[in-house]
This record gives structure tokens, C-alpha cells and sequence, in this order.
């Protein structure tokens, strides 16, 4: 029976490797440029190490799920998967699945709660009948990314720093990042990687239109934006002064008709994405590895006064909803398009025009590009509850091999499915995901923000709220409570695992 498997795994292995890249240009890199991940060669870091004779005879890992994104199909792109001649990331799932089962003999038991998409409902069976109960039925809970920690901060996850089998240096898993949004550096209660889809599809990423670009600017050539990516010039300096440039008023009432550089909204986006990839860090940690605001400084003074120009003043900058801004940039008529990674999949559907992927731009030249996930993404966690030597063992390596296997087959499946894009340029954009996936750097305020009282809010009510440029205001009046607020939650934590 197990030769049976691995002939039909072998075969289906093959589904995801017709739509990938066979073979990345070897084009030598000017100097300056920036060195991604996807510009090397496969290394054996990409590899899991994973006994050959690992055999845990069958034994049950029990995974809990339940649908909350109408917009994305959890259970098909990063949970069960399917075998689909015309999704090639469902059958990329479904393999991984199939090849962990057969490599270490275990069953993946998925067990959904159904479609659920009122989030708090879900939040509530978890806090209720997972963690609180103690129910150890369960060895992997699927989660949303900023409630799965708000929960883990109230010790209702495992710490899993010191996971049997599971290797946090190797490549597929986003270490640096589950280190970052833990209250305390040493912990670890939440699990992303290459194992799950969304970690990629809520990456932040700016789209562009190359031939509105090469229009609006004649005699430039839109391979100059991609350059100033590699050459450290990616910078909001030089990225506001192109959107201030672009705007063409066509008389129609509708703002999405007019041509422009770039949008904004009247909402949280704009006033969380800008900030949390600018490159600048509002914490720091302390010796016991705890966070300390670090918000209300020079340079994030100057980053509030540069942003409330671009909302207010940067005539090529219009407010557009969401509905808007997609149709506008679907519609050929705004250079810039800021969301986040999933949005490729409907641009290669619908885009009549040349497109490409960018990271954002970062604050200054001594600053790095910097990327995040955004907060709606799926996370594992393990309940407290879940405990023994060897159910551990046997959920470590499950979970080292899903990983693994998911960067083997899931990621270049997803990868072709942003870019189904019929130019020349689809190398290079490839490339811009390698870099944003690369440059993946959180600030514990970002997830945790709610549990902060809000304090990643403190743009918005700072820019569009008192319609002010003064960040110093607005902590005057706001700081002592998102300061109090992380307080307690050091406390809490503190007793919680003392």
C-alpha cells in the first residue's frame, strides 16, 4: 500500500510543476543591488532534515478549522486542498498532504467548524471550547493572525519554542517573525511559514501600471522602477514625488475616472500600511525581552509630517474607497495600486494593460524595505492542553514536513498564480516577491495592537482623525494609555507563565 502512495504522490507531484518556472534567468546583478532569497540557488536550508525512518504507525493528528474569509477558501489553498486540473494550488495542497501522510505514516484529521464568517463566533468556540475547557482533542488550531495572539496572551497556547523535530532556522519557516510578535523574545505560540498560503497572499505589495507609467512619462522605461527597488532608492522621497506628477481631472464626478498617481483611504490602510513598511521600528525590547514603546521620537515625527503631505497635499494622491481604487487601477487609469499580494490573482484575471509587483517603498536610503503580513492571515497554534512526549513528537514532525513540503510545491504554485502575466517581465516580478517575502519584519504594535489599546491607530487618529501633522499631540493625549495597557499585558504574561 505505502508504494501505491508514493506512485500516485509522484504523480501528482507533477500537476503543481507544470505551472512553475522551469528554469530562473541567470542575468548578472548590477552593482548596489539587493540579494533576495529566490535570486540563489536551492540550498539544503530549503530542505527539511527529518529522520528517513520516521514511523509513527498511524497515529492521528487532529486539526481544527473553521471558515471566516468569505474572499479566500481556507480549506482548499492551505487546509485539505483538492485534486483540480484547473487550481493548481488546492492540488499543490492536497499533495503536500498526501506525501507527509506517506512519509511519516500519520493521518491528517481535519475537522471544520463550518462557515462560520462572523470571526468573533469562532473566536468565542475557540476561547471557549478549545482553551478554557482544556480539551486536549486537538493537536493544531487554525487561527487568525492578530486574535490567535491577543488568545495566546492570555496562555491559552502552547509554547512551542522547543518543538520536537520542528528546525526554526531553516528557511520555510518565518522565525524572525513568530519571535517578533510574541510578547516575550523567547516565545513562540504562533506558527507561520511557507505552510500556509496566506502567510504569501496578505504580504504587503504594490502593484503598477508599467504602460500608464511609460505614457505619463515619456521616454522613460518602467524597468527604471524595478532598478531603484535594487539600488536602494525605493524611498517614499522618490516614490511621492512620481505620484505627484500624475494626475489628469477628466471632468467626471466619479474619482476613479480621473488618472492618478496613487490613492489613499479615509480608513486604517493607508494609515497602516505606510507606517508598518516604512522601515522604522516603534519598539524596542528590553533585557528580559519584553517590548518598550519607542513610538513618540524624531523620525517617526517626521514620518507622520511626510505622510499627512502625501494624504493632504500630493496632488497626484486621490481618497478613493476600496471598490474604487481597484476599479481605477483595473481600469488603467492609476499608476500605483497599494494592498496586499492577493490582489494578483484578479489583476492577471482582468489587467488589459502591463503590470508589476512591488515591495513598498521604504522611509530613507538608511532604512531597510520592509514587508508585513497583514492581520486576517491563518496561523497554527497548539492548546495548552496538548501535551506527552510522544504526541509531540509525532506533531513536530508533521508540522517540520508540511512546511517543508509546502515550499517545495505550495509556494511556486502560488507564485504562478499572481503571475500569470504574458510578458517578459514576469522574472523580474517574481524576483519583487522573493524581496517581500525576504524582507518580512514585524513590529509586536501591529498584531498586538488591540490588545494596546489601538495603538497601531495612532496615524490614523493623528493624520485623519485631529487632521493634525504632529505625532507629539497625539501621544500627549494617547500615550500614557497604550503605555499602561502594554503594562498589564507584561504583567499578565509574567504571572501567567512564572
Amino acid at each position: 500500500m505505502k508504494r501505491v502512495i508514493c506512485l500516485i504522490c509522484a504523480v501528482l507531484m507533477l500537476l503543481p510543476m507544470l505551472f512553475a518556472c522551469k528554469k530562473k534567468e541567470e542575468d548578472e546583478k548590477p552593482a548596489n543591488t539587493v540579494t533576495t532569497q529566490s535570486d540563489v540557488d536551492e540550498s539544503p536550508n530549503d530542505h527539511d532534515d527529518l529522520p528517513d525512518d520516521l514511523d509513527f504507525q498511524g497515529r492521528s493528528v487532529k486539526i481544527f478549522y473553521g471558515v471566516y474569509d468569505p474572499n479566500f477558501d481556507c480549506q482548499a489553498w492551505e487546509l485539505e486542498g483538492t485534486l483540480s486540473n484547473s487550481d493548481v494550488v488546492a492540488s499543490s495542497v492536497y499533495t503536500r498532504n498526501l506525501n507527509v501522510k506517506s512519509r511519516l505514516n500519520v493521518s491528517l484529521d481535519f475537522v471544520s467548524y463550518g462557515n462560520v464568517l462572523v470571526l468573533k463566533d469562532y473566536i468565542k468556540h475557540i476561547e471557549n471550547e478549545i482553551a478554557l475547557s482544556g480539551s486536549s482533542e486537538y493537536d493544531l488550531v487554525y487561527h487568525r493572525a492578530s486574535d490567535s495572539v491577543a488568545q495566546a496572551n492570555k496562555g491559552y497556547f502552547r509554547n512551542i519554542s522547543d518543538l520536537p523535530y520542528a528546525n526554526w532556522e531553516k528557511s520555510y519557516w518565518f522565525n524572525n517573525q513568530m519571535e517578533s510578535i510574541s510578547l516575550n523574545k523567547s516565545g513562540k505560540y504562533v506558527l507561520l511559514g511557507d505552510l500556509l498560503v496566506s502567510n504569501y497572499a496578505n504580504m504587503t505589495a504594490m502593484f503598477f501600471n508599467r504602460d500608464l507609467y511609460e505614457n505619463q512619462f515619456q521616454g522613460k522605461k518602467s524597468d527604471e522602477i524595478y532598478d531603484m527597488v535594487r539600488n536602494n532608492e525605493w524611498t517614499w522621497e522618490n516614490y511621492f514625488k512620481i505620484v505627484a506628477e500624475v494626475h489628469e481631472d477628466t471632468g467626471s464626478d466619479n474619482v476613479a475616472e480621473n488618472i492618478y498617481g496613487a490613492h489613499w483611504e479615509n480608513g486604517t490602510r493607508t494609515c497602516f500600511y505606510y507606517p508598518f513598511t516604512s522601515g522604522l521600528r516603534f519598539t524596542t525590547r528590553n533585557d528580559e525581552g519584553f517590548p518598550v514603546l519607542n513610538f513618540n521620537n524624531q523620525r517617526n515625527g517626521a514620518m507622520v509630517e511626510d505622510l499627512y503631505d502625501f494624504i493632504n497635499t500630493n496632488p497626484g494622491a486621490a481618497m478613493m474607497s476600496y471598490d474604487e481604487a481597484a476599479a481605477s487601477f483595473l481600469g488603467g487609469r492609476m499608476i500605483f495600486y497599494s494592498y496586499f499580494l492577493s490582489r494578483g490573482t484578479d489583476i492577471s484575471a482582468n489587467a488589459q494593460f502591463r503590470y508589476g509587483i512591488l515591495p513598498f517603498p521604504k522611509y530613507d536610503e538608511s532604512t531597510d524595505y520592509t514587508s508585513i503580513i497583514l492581520t486576517g492571515a491563518g496561523v497554527f497554534t497548539i492548546p495548552l492542553s496538548v501535551d506527552g512526549d510522544s504526541r509531540m513528537e509525532c506533531l513536530g514532525a508533521t508540522l517540520e514536513a508540511m512546511c517543508s513540503e509546502s515550499k517545495k510545491l505550495i509556494v511556486p504554485s502560488y507564485y504562478e498564480t499572481v503571475l500569470k502575466i504574458k510578458q517578459a517581465t514576469a522574472l523580474e516580478d517574481r524576483e519583487m516577491i522573493g524581496m517581500i517575502r525576504d524582507h518580512l519584519n514585524f513590529d509586536v504594535s501591529f498584531w498586538m495592537s488591540s490588545s494596546m489599546g489601538g495603538v497601531a491607530s495612532v496615524f490614523q487618529k493623528t493624520i485623519l482623525t485631529n487632521k493634525t501633522n504632529s505625532l507629539s499631540r497625539t501621544w500627549r493625549e494617547l500615550g500614557s494609555g497604550y503605555e499602561s495597557k502594554l503594562a498589564t499585558l507584561i504583567d499578565n504574561y509574567k504571572k501567567t507563565n512564572s
